[in-house]
Parts: structure tokens; sequence; C-alpha cells
């Protein structure tokens, strides 16, 4: 089972990949300072943002899919769960006012950072179970279109939650209506960039990727 957990498809010397030739206690501290790295990642980017109703533009998105990537599956979900816990136990981490709070997962964008999650886990799944033996531009290509499935698994929860939100507070006007609000307003208009982040952060980790594996 323990070969199970550990196998990921990044090479030796990423953060999500245990080095070789060691065991027992760095072999558990190098996978989890990969975890809380990208927790600290995801955080800083929720302060590089521009401000937009109801839901901000940040560089978010950016970190939570190379967490995935780079991680792989379960421990890029838990470095978004890390960044969640943070936030919920008052550590000032979110992109709007208040910045923390589990109330905060009851504003419009309480189902994006659920989707958080759900995107690190995607994407890392996508690359482990496809991306094993790829190289060179296919790798890039696989890896880009894990990240747009991890964008999917983002937006999901996040527009669904966003449709309840304006049903009960946001007069969307019914269901018909709340949803079309929910994603003129909380999807379409991020599609583009979004995707652009899902390619920038799919080059990134496949260049840093090569780059260690050839030290």
């Amino acid at each position: 089972m323990r070969d199970k957990v550990d196998r990921v498809m990044i090479p030796s010397g990423w953060p999500g990949a245990a080095p070789a030739g060691r065991g027992g206690v760095a072999s558990l501290l190098w996978p989890l300072a990969g975890v809380a790295a990208f927790a600290a990642l995801t955080a800083v980017g929720a302060r590089l943002v521009v401000l937009r109703e109801p839901v901000p533009v940040t560089l978010q998105v950016y970190f939570v899919l190379a967490a995935g990537m780079a991680l792989g599956s379960r421990r890029g979900a838990l470095s978004q769960l890390a960044y969640l816990g943070l936030g919920m136990s008052g550590v000032p981490v979110f992109a709007s006012p208040p910045h923390a709070g589990a109330g905060y997962f009851l504003g419009p964008t309480g189902g994006y950072l659920v989707g958080f999650v759900a995107a690190a886990y995607v994407a890392g799944l996508c690359v482990e179970r496809w991306g094993k033996t790829l190289e060179g531009g296919q790798r890039v290509i696989l890896f880009t279109v894990a990240g747009l499935a991890g964008l999917v698994a983002l937006y999901l929860p996040g527009l669904a939650w966003l449709t309840v939100w304006m049903m009960l507070w946001g007069g969307g006007g019914g269901f018909a209506g709340s949803l079309a609000c929910a994603w003129a307003s909380g999807v379409a208009p991020f599609l583009a960039l979004d995707s652009l982040k899902a390619a920038a952060s799919s080059l990134s980790v496949v260049l840093c990727s090569r780059r260690l594996s050839d030290r």
C-alpha cells in the first residue's frame, strides 16, 4: 500500500516526489514540504487579485493546478485542504474580505474554494493516469489537458453554489435566472484567462520537473 500511496509521476527532486535513496523521516517530510509550499503559494495567489464582483480574479488557479500536477492527485488535494483549513481557522488567506473564517464559505465564492480541492485532485489524477511515458511536446499537451480538466472540476461546484447563492440572496429570479446570472458573472468572464493559467501552469511544471530530473 505504501508504494501505491507514494507513487507520483514527477521526477525525483520535485517537491511531491520522495528523493531516491532516502527513507524514514526524510521520505515523509519531503512530500509534506511540497504540500505546505503549495498551500502557501495558493494563499499568496489569493492576494494577487483584481477585485471583481461577485468573483475576484486571482492567481490562485495557477497554483491550484500546479499543485495537482506537481504533487499528484492526493497530495495536491491535501495542499488545498491545508489552505482551506488555514482560512477556516482564522488565518487571512482568502481573496476577499473578511479573508478568513468558516462563514466565508457561505459567500458567493464558497463553491470555488471547494473546487480548489477537486481541481488539484483531477489535474493530478490525469497526470498519474496518462503522463508516465510522454515526453517533450506530448507531455506539455497532456499536462495542459490535465489543467483544463481541473478547471472543469473547479467550475462545477463554484457554479452550483453561486447559483444557489443568487437564488437565496442575489436576486437571480428563480433557478433558470440564477443559473444564467451565475454563468455570466462567475464562469464566462474567466474561461479564457483561466485556460491561459492552466497552460502556463502546465508548462511551468513540465519545465521545472525536467530541470530537476537533469540534475
